[in-house]
């Protein structure tokens, strides 16, 4: 049995590249080879508010063979922070007006989206709750009653103090909002990290905390993320099952990237 193998499969929902502004650190290719590298079933590129990677990662992941999977992260104005994923043709093309919508609402380089505009639910995606440090449970049915079925609680470990109290019996998805191909790539991580914090300008909260998490946002190992959660076998399966929704490296079809016989939730 091999070293990959003895590990419990695992599939990438929430992966941003350097088409997120002052967040990413690295080319989607990037991303998709080292995700390909380490043995995930899937990854999703899911740039905030924008498809401008898609075409470099699609490229890349149809070289390599991996499953890619197109989606986007947005934080709406007068609510949560979500990945949306969009799991055929359909999705796609809702996806893609909800993205457009923003961009033309918003100044050049931002976006503005407000609750409202999920008020159809956005058919043919799915939806992944991005929680903050205090869990709003209102936020969580609001999103359940708009994706019946599709939608889910992200849950990101990435080295805090809080990491196992933030492990609760709820329906999540395991992810680990990678930014960054490798942890030895963190100068490049930090430095547009850094500048989106405007710690050079003026005294920051917390200028160590956020350098810290954006150099913990890597694309980590399977035996690595084992170590990060005890459930995170059971969770995995989840979010393969999240991912075995997704869109395929061609866009616009649906398919199977993980065997049938896997087990149920």
């Amino acid at each position: 049995m091999t070293e990959h193998s003895a590990l419990p499969a695992y599939a990438e929902l929430h992966c941003i590249s350097n088409f997120s502004f002052l967040r990413g650190a690295s080319h989607p290719e990037e991303l998709v080879a080292r995700a390909q590298q380490l043995g995930y079933r899937a990854l999703a590129l899911t740039d905030e508010c924008s498809f401008a990677g898609v075409v470099r990662a699609h490229v890349a992941a149809k070289e390599c063979g991996l499953p890619l999977i197109l989606g986007s992260e947005i934080r709406l104005a007068d609510g949560p922070r979500l990945v949306l994923l969009a799991t055929g043709r359909e999705g796609y093309g809702n996806l893609s007006e909800l993205i457009t919508l923003g961009r033309r609402r918003g100044a050049k380089g931002r976006y503005a989206l407000e609750n409202g505009d999920l008020d159809q639910g956005l058919p043919g995606c799915l939806a992944l709750l991005l929680p903050g440090a205090a869990p709003d449970v209102a936020q969580a049915r609001w999103l359940a009653a708009l994706f019946p079925g599709r939608a889910w609680i992200a849950v990101e470990l990435l080295c805090g103090p809080d990491d196992r109290a933030r492990l609760a019996a709820l329906p999540i998805a395991a992810m680990n909002c990678i930014r960054t191909p490798s942890a030895t790539c963190g100068c490049a991580c930090a430095s547009p990290t850094s500048i989106r914090a405007n710690c050079s300008k003026k005294p920051c909260a917390s200028p160590r905390a956020a350098l810290f998490r954006s150099t913990a946002c890597a694309t980590n190992t399977r035996r690595r993320s084992c170590r990060l959660a005890p459930r995170l076998p059971a969770i995995c399966v989840r979010s393969l099952k999240r991912a075995s929704r997704g869109v395929s490296r061609k866009a616009c079809r649906t398919r199977s990237i993980f065997s049938s016989s896997t087990n149920s939730d």
